[in-house]
């Protein structure tokens, strides 16, 4: 299967358990949020194309989908922080990262993060914090 294959197929797995999602009792990571759901799945695209570039295996990805919408739920439940459409980019860049060590052998670092990921949006001591807050949290 090629590249665009498997993302395709995974923006179409995304696409349908953000309808699924709703039906949940958790409901939806985004409830209180202002985040809107065409921002939430441009992103989750965004990191199919980031793992699938750098090689990552489909388990971090996978889970960096699952932290980032934890962390969505417990930022508004346990920080009282509601988030806002600037906040995905940073969000799901440290998920990737996060995932990444969990997963994979030869894991993301934190150079690459900031420098190729995300274009020095963002510098390495603020993935690292934003790890540290991730940890906190959870």
């Amino acid at each position: 299967m090629q590249t665009t294959d498997f993302s395709l197929l995974l923006t179409s797995a995304i696409h349908k358990n953000l309808l699924v999602e709703d039906k949940h009792a958790r409901g939806s990571p985004l409830n209180g949020h202002t985040i809107t759901r065409d921002y939430r799945t441009k992103m989750v695209d965004w990191m199919v194309e980031v793992c699938t570039s750098f090689k990552c295996c489909q388990r971090s990805y996978f889970l960096a989908v699952t932290l980032f919408d934890e962390y969505l739920r417990r930022s508004l439940s346990v920080n009282k922080r509601q988030l806002t459409n600037d906040n995905v980019h940073e969000t799901g860049v440290a998920c990737m990262y996060l995932a990444s060590k969990y997963e994979d052998i030869y894991p993301l670092h934190s150079r690459v993060v900031a420098e190729k990921i995300a274009h020095n949006a963002f510098k390495r001591s603020e993935i690292l914090e934003r790890e540290e807050e991730f940890m906190r949290l959870f």
